[in-house]
């Protein structure tokens, strides 16, 4: 169950101007300065509500496969993060990888890197070898066992 209520904007809404100054105490995490340095209107920003009030604001900017968090010099709970990488993968199905520059986490990442990876995959293996070289075509089998016998001249000894 998602323990947050999510609400995402474009830009970075000027209502939360004081809760950026009180929450990340970060002159990189302020209204003014996503102005000022950033196009402002090129930015993302996703709101994290627990019990109705507002406790993040991460602040990204998407190219094509990457997602960059912006909120620099600030620390996030280790769950706040995996929610917020897990939802830019769930909501950008291009995105593969998100960058985190130059946050202060509890696990210090200064730099760090989420990269999605694709759904594991559970099939049920045949019991026995040889049940699973029946399965596999002609081609296959005669590979595998070109690959078995030349392993097993180059490694003899063991």
């Amino acid at each position: 169950m998602n323990p947050f209520r999510v609400e995402c904007k474009p830009g970075v809404p000027a209502d939360i101007t004081s809760f950026l100054e009180t929450r990340y105490q970060s002159m990189y995490v302020t209204w003014s300065y996503f102005k000022e340095l950033k196009q402002i209107e090129k930015l993302q920003t996703l709101l994290l509500y627990e019990n109705d009030i507002l406790c993040e604001a991460f602040i990204y900017e998407i190219y094509s496969t990457e997602c960059v968090l912006l909120n620099r010099v600030t620390d996030f709970e280790k769950s706040c993060l995996d929610f917020f990488t897990r939802w830019i993968f769930d909501h950008y199905s291009k995105v593969r990888k998100v960058t985190f520059r130059g946050l202060m986490s509890p696990y210090q990442a200064r730099n760090a890197l989420c990269y999605s990876a694709s759904s594991d995959l559970y099939i049920k293996l045949p019991a026995t070898p040889e049940e699973y070289d029946t399965l596999l075509g002609k081609k296959s089998r005669t590979r595998f066992r070109g690959y078995y016998n030349k392993l097993k001249k180059r490694f003899s000894g063991y």
